[in-house]
């Protein structure tokens, strides 16, 4: 596979969306366990979905995929998980 889980945002709190449409990049800002806070700038960001921002914005997973040969299903499987809720299906499912 040609990912990283980026271990070190796990727990980490997600503190600020910044999108530029005419750039087509969106900056997340987090701030780390540690008080440390990092900057993800997603370029050429054609799609984000973010679902719940709030007061408090724990990150579950950061996944960084890199490189041209990403396997389908495990897309596949990782939009499932991002578009599932606590009480609900994917609602990419057809049912």
């Amino acid at each position: 596979m040609n990912y990283q889980v980026l271990a070190e945002y796990h727990d980490a709190v997600l503190s600020a969306i910044n999108a530029d449409e005419a750039a087509s990049s969106s900056a997340l800002t987090f701030e780390l366990r540690d008080g440390s806070t990092r900057r993800v700038v997603l370029k050429g960001c054609e799609l984000i979905r973010i679902v719940d921002f709030t007061n408090q914005n724990i990150v579950s997973r950061l996944i960084k995929y890199s490189g041209a040969s990403v396997d389908a299903n495990d897309i596949a499987d990782k939009l499932t998980w991002a578009t599932s809720l606590s009480d609900a299906s994917s609602y990419l499912n057809q049912e």
